[in-house]
């Protein structure tokens, strides 16, 4: 998915981790994500394509997270101990499950301007660089 440029300054790791929580599969984390995909909208503007370079504005709603992560992690808090990480982590994965189902979030939205590099017989994503060794 990520240009050559991106993926030297991006691990797979790290780029999963801020996209979908991590690499590691869950039957857990599969369930939160059918319940939190379809809540999330995507719209795009026009493509401009100049050259092996493409851009469009984008604009995405979905529920905000961190906004059901605090409000989790303080009643976590009083219910688990440090030790009990894996069993607070599932118990705020069930809860956050709960609330997207019953429809208790904020929305927000978000508007990044997408940049797609032509490699390789394919579109590839530039992810926190505009090209080879340009920073954002």
């Amino acid at each position: 998915m990520l240009s050559k440029g991106s993926r030297k300054s991006t691990t797979l790791e790290a780029f999963a981790e801020q996209i979908a929580y991590g690499l590691d599969k869950t039957p857990l984390k599969d369930s939160f994500f059918a319940v939190y995909a379809p809540l999330c909208k995507l719209s795009m503007g026009p493509v401009k394509i100049e050259g092996d370079t493409a851009s469009a504005a984008v604009i995405i709603t979905y529920p905000h997270m961190p906004s059901l992560e605090e409000y989790f992690a303080k009643k976590a808090d009083s219910l688990f101990t440090p030790v009990d990480s894996t069993a607070r982590k599932d118990w705020m994965m069930r809860e956050k499950i709960k609330d997207l189902t019953d429809h208790q979030y904020m929305t927000m939205i978000w508007q990044p301007n997408l940049k797609l590099h032509w490699e390789g017989f394919g579109w590839r994503i530039v992810y926190g660089e505009t090209g080879e060794g340009e920073e954002k």
